[in-house]
């Protein structure tokens, strides 16, 4: 048994399905597949049931992920140590920003994925929340260590690592027709208006550009968050829908909205990516991107 078998493991039970697991852990599929079925033989009893299109663990394979989770977490930690053993300490905390639309109950999500970062690295993180445009403006004029996007983040003066992904879906008011459905596809977007955000859709890859690639011909109203008149209720009132994190504790206690997944066949994994400026990356950086990138960090933070 090696930790990659255990990793590729977590990936696919949080992931649903190999080729999944494979795109966030950044590996081929076979290589996934080949070491989950080594480590079954190893084990002696299967780990996932296989499906068409998905995987489910087992009754063992839920007991071996309890026990799983520390142990990757504990290797996560000695990697850290290994790396930043006798480097001098930076007493001040590592600054952060997540660029990410308002969501609900973001001001206790926000805080305690800094909390968790920072306890898994063993550094101090702050983190605010902040669109994409002010985002890179703060990071390339030194103010914050590092950004969290969501989608790529394409400059040239900018490290952008991916450390997983995102399952996407919509938010729409309760009395929304699509709510009727337990998950929508593409065709089922597209008669209706979808808003775009222009301080997050010009300066990273956007969930609405990756679905457009995928065939996606809603019409969009394009506005600024800054924008003062406009009326965000109107708009959702009018059919309109936002493309957002398919997290539903998030809106559990949100009375008029509802968030409805993509469906399986449609849906489109968007990366999550830790950025910062090339060649100023401050201590203990490449630790937080590997520990970031754990499944254990990533489902505790979900």
């Amino acid at each position: 048994m090696n930790i990659n078998q255990v990793r590729y493991f977590e990936a696919a039970l949080e992931e649903g399905s190999f080729s999944a697991a494979a795109r966030a852990q950044f590996v081929t599929v076979q290589a996934v597949s080949k070491a989950i079925a080594d480590l079954e033989r190893e084990l002696g009893q299967p780990l996932f049931i296989r499906e068409n299109r998905c995987v489910r663990p087992t009754e063992f394979g839920l007991a071996f992920h309890v026990k799983a989770l520390p142990v990757l977490a504990a290797f996560e930690n000695l990697e850290t140590f290994a790396e930043t053993y006798g480097e001098d300490e930076d007493p001040r905390p590592m600054r952060m920003l997540l660029c990410a639309p308002p969501f609900p109950n973001s001001e206790v999500v926000v805080p305690n994925i800094a909390a968790l970062l920072g306890k898994a690295v063993g550094i101090e993180v702050t983190m605010g929340l902040s669109n994409s445009q002010d985002g890179v403006a703060a990071l390339l004029s030194e103010q914050v260590d590092a950004i969290i996007t969501i989608g790529k983040c394409e400059h040239r003066g900018i490290e952008c690592v991916p450390v997983g992904t995102m399952q996407t879906g919509i938010a729409v008011l309760e009395s929304h027709p699509l709510t009727k459905k337990a998950a929508v596809s593409i065709e089922d977007l597209n008669p209706y208006t979808v808003l775009l955000a222009s301080e997050f859709d010009d300066f990273a890859q956007s969930i609405m550009s990756i679905y457009r690639e995928c065939g996606l011909e809603s019409e969009c109203v394009k506005v600024s968050t800054k924008d003062t008149e406009f009326e965000l209720g109107r708009f959702m009132e009018e059919g309109g829908y936002v493309f957002c994190a398919n997290i539903p504790p998030l809106f559990k206690d949100m009375d008029d909205l509802a968030m409805v997944p993509i469906d399986q066949e449609h849906v489109e994994p968007v990366p999550i990516c830790i950025c910062t400026l090339k060649g100023k990356n401050v201590p203990q950086y490449k630790a937080l991107v590997r520990m970031a990138s754990s499944p254990a960090v990533l489902m505790s933070i979900m």
